[in-house]
């Protein structure tokens, strides 16, 4: 599946922030556990980058083919680091700070996600190295892993109401599936000066599930 259509940067006031774009659809399941994740619109601190676009799509080892396995790690894994690669050209002298989005697929595992959970666990560790890296440039890297949460590809996979909700989140101790307003909080903190000493780190974000 393609990427976000466009993610352009665009300096305002002096260069104080950048706006990145990307498709608004989130997530959009499609037939056979697929679905893509893009960017919302964004504003964005000098310094800053959040690299929250990705896809996912399940198939049991019968049904993994090349392609298959290039799409997501094309997007999820190689995405960001040249995304990465690219807005580091634009931080200061102060350095900054790098989100990835990580998933609890990457330590959940879930059966016919090999392929997709692969690609999170690999989230986890460019973030790792990266951190290592790009420390004594005062960039820290860190990663938020988030679990369940209510968006449009939820509704459109069929699996945001129901049974499966409910055994869904029976299994999670907060008792309910996330919201991106439970998400937001820990991109903020990890961007803000409260976290100035915290890098290489995947913040768990999934009301207690694992």
């Amino acid at each position: 599946m393609r990427g976000p259509r466009h993610e352009q940067a665009q300096r305002q006031s002096g260069g104080r922030h950048r706006r990145l774009q990307g498709n608004r659809g989130l997530h959009r399941q499609a037939p056979g556990g697929r679905g893509r994740s893009g960017c919302r619109q964004l504003r964005l601190e000098q310094g800053e980058r959040r690299n929250n676009a990705g896809i996912y799509e399940s198939s049991p080892l019968e049904g993994v083919t090349e392609e298959h396995f290039h799409k997501q790690f094309d997007l999820n894994v190689l995405g960001p680091l040249l995304a990465t690669k690219e807005a580091i050209k634009h931080f200061g002298p102060a350095g900054g700070s790098v989100i990835n989005i990580s998933s609890i697929a990457s330590t959940l595992t879930p059966a016919n996600f090999s392929v997709y959970s692969a690609t999170k666990a690999a989230v986890d560790a460019v973030t790792r190295s990266l951190a290592k890296e790009l420390g004594p440039r005062n960039i820290r890297v860190n990663a938020i892993s988030p679990g369940v949460v209510e968006t449009e590809g939820l509704h459109a996979a069929g699996m945001a109401e129901g049974d499966f909700r409910k055994q869904l989140e029976a299994q999670i101790p907060l008792g309910r599936i996330g919201q991106t307003e439970d998400v937001a909080p820990a991109a903020v903190f990890l961007a803000s000066e409260e976290a100035a000493w915290i890098t290489g780190e995947t913040l768990r974000v999934a009301g207690g599930l694992r």
